[in-house]
């Protein structure tokens, strides 16, 4: 068999295998970091942005990234994220509600204050990237309920739409992993 061959088959395999978590790891997409404040000197856990499924298996538009910090250990702030672009009709949405589905117990949890940012322009394209961000404070033992139901859905409301993600899906058909996985990453860091 020819050389060139050989390794050509050798890489497209070893990337088909794990080119989700070769995305994730350029992307920064679903790590989690722990390490001590440098002003209070106590534990903090983070995760990075990360994707949702809706009920559909598409990608949502919300993301979610998660801060624990040891001065609150009874909760952890989920951070909403929604990403868009200066040529969408949802350039900044306002996110209004978030509705957990837990086996059919349904929690209404209203986010903090909508804060946007236009940071990113790309001069090719002509378009500025736009973000908008709001969290939410549940506790460390709900989100455990949250991770360990195979019967959870998350209802996020915003000003122009709604959407229904899909919690038990842990990672999509390519392999790019939901938040659900990372999010049990961290409830095990901080029983560290």
């Amino acid at each position: 068999m020819n050389k060139k061959l050989l390794i050509s088959l050798l890489l497209a395999s070893s990337c088909l295998g794990g080119c989700a978590s070769t995305l994730e790891s350029i992307t920064g997409s679903g790590v989690v970091k722990t390490y001590k404040d440098s002003f209070s000197n106590e534990k903090v856990v983070e995760m990075s942005s990360t994707p949702n499924f809706t009920v559909e298996n598409e990608i949502a538009n919300t993301f979610f990234s998660a801060k624990w910090k040891e001065s609150q250990s009874n909760k952890i702030t989920l951070i909403l994220t929604s990403r868009s672009d200066s040529s969408s009709k949802d350039t900044f949405v306002s996110f209004d509600n978030v509705s957990i589905n837990i086996g059919g117990e349904i929690t209404e949890f209203r986010p903090t204050l909508t804060t946007q940012d236009s940071g990113n322009y790309n001069s090719v394209s002509n378009t500025i990237y736009t973000s908008s961000r709001s969290s939410i404070d549940i506790s460390t033992e709900y989100l455990e309920k949250m991770v360990e139901s195979n019967d959870t859905k998350i209802k996020i409301t915003t000003r122009r739409f709604f959407e229904v993600i899909d919690f038990t899906i842990d990672a999509n058909k390519i392999g790019v992993r939901n938040s659900r996985p990372i999010l049990k990453n961290i409830l095990s860091e901080i029983k560290k």
